[in-house]
């Protein structure tokens, strides 16, 4: 009796996924890092899934870069967290992960707010003076606060200022022959 021969088919072979350490972590982003082994299928997409530890939602980002070597900036990040993250290769028949790693971001570091001085006072006006040293977080606005020292903070009237880091003002409705604090200020999105 003849023989006949035969080939089986080969077994799928996963591509190996490693998640890498994220790195350039800041207040509210962090780079994503990995790297892949092919196996024997297509691969139709990768990216990565990240959390906040604590939450059970991932994130699903895909990424478009075609070398096996890969990366992702995470922007948005609550700051001082720490999180998780897995990369991830989807190919015809499954989706294969590396292993969680996690990172934590920076805390929000606050700009630091001198007010300097006060000149040219008259009876209705003056020139206040202040340095603002940023941190974390872009300054989205610059100003003083001023008060008759009878009243409190909260009834302070507010006046934005001009310059960067060395800032003034110049209020011209102030009342002659009244005593007043004054402070500056800097706001970012978080203070």
């Amino acid at each position: 009796v003849p023989s006949t021969l035969f080939t089986t088919q080969e077994g799928i072979l996963a591509p190996i996924v490693t998640t890498l350490p994220a790195n350039n972590q800041t207040h509210a982003s962090a780079t994503l890092n990995a790297s892949y082994v092919i196996g024997n299928e297509t691969i139709l997409s990768k990216g990565f899934a990240y959390k906040v530890s604590t939450t059970p939602t991932w994130t699903i980002q895909n990424v478009t870069d075609t070398s096996t070597t890969f990366s992702y900036s995470a922007t948005q990040l609550t700051s001082n967290s720490t999180y998780d993250v897995k990369a991830f290769v989807v190919t015809p028949t499954d989706t294969t992960f590396g292993d969680i790693v996690n990172f934590t971001t920076l805390p929000v570091v606050l700009p630091n707010v001198t007010t300097d001085s006060v000149s040219n006072i008259t009876q209705t006006s003056a020139i206040f003076y202040g340095t603002i040293q940023p941190n974390t977080e872009e300054i989205e606005a610059r100003g003083f606060q001023y008060k008759l020292t009878t009243e409190t903070w909260e009834d302070a009237i507010n006046i934005s200022a001009t310059g960067v880091n060395s800032i003034n003002s110049n209020p011209t409705t102030l009342t002659s022959g009244n005593i007043y604090e004054v402070r500056a200020y800097a706001r970012t999105a978080t203070a």
